[in-house]
């Protein structure tokens, strides 16, 4: 890669040495550009839509399904019983693969896409600091992931609710919306999960010569969660007991806050430009 590319970025390098203030405006049209090129990428977008109804409409559906027809297969007498059981056996921890793979998705694009589509040279002789670029690449994958995670929980709560509406009995609590520990696992666990999953993902993406071989590394980011749901087989309560999710949340953040240290120094711009060859 040309030298001259990088010695001619004088304006990165006069905010470098004045060490001006952060720019949250540079962020910004890191993620608008980022987004913009996922919307146009169907091999991208694809995935992003076809997860979240698959884990939050097919997966839910089919299952309340089954519950319906034969609640002993859950061990309980009531179809109510057994819609519930399968709820928090099931759903409750595949529901935070949402999140967690439509993020992982998109970071495993951030750089690795960058130089397939031969555009991260344009991007990395930019004048924004390394902090800017690194958010922004961030922000462009939690977002969207924030935002399905959302519509997926009131989705999948609805369809819930629909299913089991002829079987609840006087006083039930509502189904998902009315269980505090899902609120905590879909919007604690389930962030911070897809936070940890964003932060692996682009560190992965700028070491990683195309988006396949990015993301097929990125795959091992989902084996915790899916070691929780064979906990959650085990145990059954072990996602609705609060201090268990807590706990949980607490260890997430300081791994996500030392994640944060470390990726904005390993997203180094000369780093990155040597690497794109």
């Amino acid at each position: 890669m040309p030298e001259i590319q990088i010695n001619r970025d004088a304006g990165f390098e006069k905010k470098i040495k004045n060490k001006e203030p952060f720019s949250f405006a540079n962020v910004k049209r890191i993620f608008l550009k980022d987004w913009m090129e996922i919307r146009g990428n169907r091999e991208l977008f694809l995935p992003i839509i076809l997860l979240p109804v698959i884990f939050s409409v097919a997966m839910p559906f089919l299952s309340g399904i089954g519950a319906i027809a034969d609640p002993a297969e859950f061990g309980v007498s009531t179809v109510y019983e057994a819609i519930l059981m399968m709820t928090n056996l099931m759903l409750k921890p595949m529901f935070l693969m949402i999140p967690t793979m439509v993020s992982m998705i998109i970071a495993s694009d951030s750089f690795a896409g960058e130089k397939e589509r031969k555009t991260a040279e344009t991007l990395l002789v930019l004048p924004i600091t390394h902090k800017e670029l690194y958010l922004g690449k961030l922000l462009a994958a939690l977002i969207p992931a924030i935002v399905f995670e959302i519509l997926s929980f009131v989705i999948m709560g609805i369809e819930i609710n629909i299913i089991a509406l002829p079987h609840l009995l006087p006083g039930t609590p509502l189904l998902v919306f009315g269980d505090l520990s899902f609120w905590f696992v879909a919007f604690l666990l389930g962030t911070l999960f897809s936070t940890v999953s964003v932060q692996l993902g682009i560190m992965i993406s700028s070491r990683s010569k195309s988006y396949k071989s990015a993301q097929s590394i990125s795959g091992v980011i989902i084996i915790p969660i899916i070691g929780l749901m064979f906990g959650s087989i085990v145990n059954p309560l072990l996602l609705s007991d609060l201090g268990f999710i807590l706990l949980l949340g607490v260890i997430l953040a300081i791994i996500v806050y030392i994640l944060i240290i470390i990726g904005s120094k390993l997203i180094n711009r000369e780093k990155l430009i040597a690497n794109i060859g």
